[in-house]
């Protein structure tokens, strides 16, 4: 029996493998797995047919809401005459305004040129009963062009029957003296 015991005491010269090597090839193997699988699913290699059809569909709405280009006319009219009106503050005594329009549609445009008097006389009187201290900060431009908007949509409105008209109202002027 001592025998026995010696054998198995005695090395044969197999050496024993040490688990971390096992570990770290494992890990090399696992990490490549998950390299290859990530540039898969990156390249749609997993995507089902599905999800393309909707992304076509979500492709074809974009081309839906491609808007008209914007076409632009200034208020100021041939003459160029800009709005000028007289106010009744200490310090500021005149109020000069350019006013520029935007719409879509020719046809809009051509319903404020064919009816510029009758605008150009409702914007005069919103600028005489502004209050020019308002109208000192851009919250009170901003209500103003707001207003000036608003009472151009509505000329165009009850001349054409089309809510959606006049999209725009920029001031490319705007003097307090």
């Amino acid at each position: 029996m001592a025998k026995d015991e010696e054998l198995e005491n005695l090395d044969l010269g197999e050496e024993k493998k040490s688990p971390k090597k096992l570990y770290i090839i494992v890990g090399g193997v696992l990490g490549l797995l998950i390299a290859i699988g990530a540039t898969l699913y990156f390249m749609g290699f997993f995507s089902s047919e599905e999800s393309s059809e909707i992304e076509k569909t979500d492709e074809e709405v974009v081309e839906e809401v491609v808007l008209a280009p914007a076409i632009y006319f200034d208020l100021s009219g041939e003459s160029e005459q800009k709005f000028i009106v007289q106010v009744q503050s200490p310090d500021i005594r005149m109020l000069q305004v350019s006013i520029s329009v935007m719409a879509r549609k020719q046809e809009v445009i051509d319903v404020v040129e064919k009816h510029l008097p009758r605008l150009r006389n409702n914007i005069l009187l919103l600028l005489a009963n502004e209050e020019p201290e308002k109208l000192k900060m851009s919250k009170g431009k901003e209500k103003l062009r707001n207003k000036i908007l608003k009472e151009v949509q509505q000329v165009v409105e009850e001349e054409t029957g089309e809510k959606e008209g006049v999209e725009g109202l920029y001031f490319t002027e705007f003097v307090m003296q």
